[in-house]
């Protein structure tokens, strides 16, 4: 079952919750008498509980969890992920495992019993060999390479390291020169044709001196002048960048859209009626809601970038705000639960200090908490 932001329609009877399955839940509870699981169970696999997923441990035939409208597939119960539980199922279905040596086996790891009792062990009576398998031996691990080999590893041994190359080069389809051209321009040819010069080379340090001298007749700081780019991109399209014009967020959806198959799982913006606004939340939408009911929905604009200032790097580069107000205001609408997932408190401040470097004041809305918003209207 889909409970995306998209809005959710009632099979038992028609009516239509938008935006959030909390509303959804508390009606087929109250209105219906039924839990979000059972109304799954019934429309989703014909109320036949044979067809939901199993627990994955191996020794039930239990469901797997069931979360936010759907089941866990190929996930197993909390209390089945415990390794002591794993252990005590083990010994039961399959018994005590026993040792070469005839002892039995009492240390498992992760659910699960190691090959060798821990006297074998502890003595270094087995060795690995070749073929994967454990015998019985005098030295294990390096101590045993060592002597019989001279060297602490077996990749270090000449005829393994020969056979590690021959393979190497026989199952890389790029060292035929004929695949290698069908494939495209490659890094190998185009070094090989001079086209670029690998990292070290004279050419590229030549290179990175000629760029650093052109910077320095270009600018006058000696590098990129972002602010004189965001004073001539506004001037001509009413932006400080071109990611926030209309027609450049649309390509970038589409983009989006195109190359990522399951976008809907991880991308859940909507478009608020007809204007160009854009929310992620329910929360979101309420403010939304609240700014058109007191008549000033045309002046909230969607929200700015901004970079962290450098003692705030540890939250990241740049955050964007969720709205803007009259260009004087940056609007951040959070519930607690995604406040305390996204970072907590800490990362607000960073938000805020970064805001009002630029001159704007940032207001910060949590779990639906107007009162400072509606002072300024």
């Amino acid at each position: 079952m889909d409970f995306s932001c998209d809005p959710i329609k009632c099979l038992i009877c028609s009516n239509k919750f938008p935006y959030s399955n909390g509303y959804f839940v508390s009606h087929l509870k109250k209105e219906h008498n039924m839990s979000l699981r059972d109304y799954v169970v019934k429309y989703d696999y014909n109320n036949d509980e044979n067809k939901i997923p199993k627990c994955q441990c191996g020794y039930c035939n239990e469901p797997v969890p069931f979360w936010r409208g759907k089941f866990l597939e190929g996930q197993k119960l909390r209390k089945h992920q415990n390794h002591k539980w794993q252990k005590e199922q083990y010994i039961k279905k399959y018994g005590i495992s026993k040792c070469y040596c005839g002892n039995n086996i009492t240390t498992f790891n992760r659910g699960k019993p190691i090959k060798h009792c821990d006297k074998c062990v502890k003595d270094k009576k087995i060795y690995l060999d070749n073929t994967g398998i454990f015998k019985k031996g005098v030295l294990s691990g390096r101590e045993g390479m060592l002597k019989k080999y001279g060297v602490d590893s077996y990749s270090k041994l000449d005829h393994v390291r020969k056979q590690y190359s021959k393979r190497m080069k026989e199952n890389n389809p790029m060292s035929n020169l004929d695949i290698a051209k069908k494939a495209g321009n490659t890094q190998k040819l185009r070094i090989q044709s001079g086209e670029i010069v690998p990292y070290g080379g004279i050419k590229r340090k030549n290179a990175i001196l000629k760029a650093k001298e052109t910077k320095r007749k270009r600018y006058k700081n000696g590098c990129f002048d972002n602010e004189k780019m965001k004073k001539a991109i506004f001037e001509k399209y009413g932006v400080e960048h071109i990611s926030q014009l209309e027609e450049n967020r649309k390509k970038s959806s589409e983009r989006m859209i195109a190359y990522n198959s399951d976008w809907k799982n991880h991308y859940n913006t909507k478009k608020y009626k007809n204007t160009s606004l854009y929310y992620q939340s329910s929360y979101e939408y309420e403010f939304l809601e609240l700014c058109e009911d007191n008549g000033i929905l045309h002046r909230i604009k969607n929200g700015n970038f901004y970079n962290y200032l450098n003692e705030d790097r540890g939250c990241g580069i740049r955050h964007i705000t969720d709205f803007y107000l009259d260009d004087k205001f940056e609007i951040e609408i959070k519930s607690s639960y995604i406040l305390k997932k996204q970072g907590g408190i800490q990362k607000v401040f960073a938000k805020k200090r970064a805001v009002e470097e630029s001159g704007k004041r940032y207001i910060f809305i949590l779990d639906k908490d107007y009162l400072e918003f509606l002072s300024l209207i």
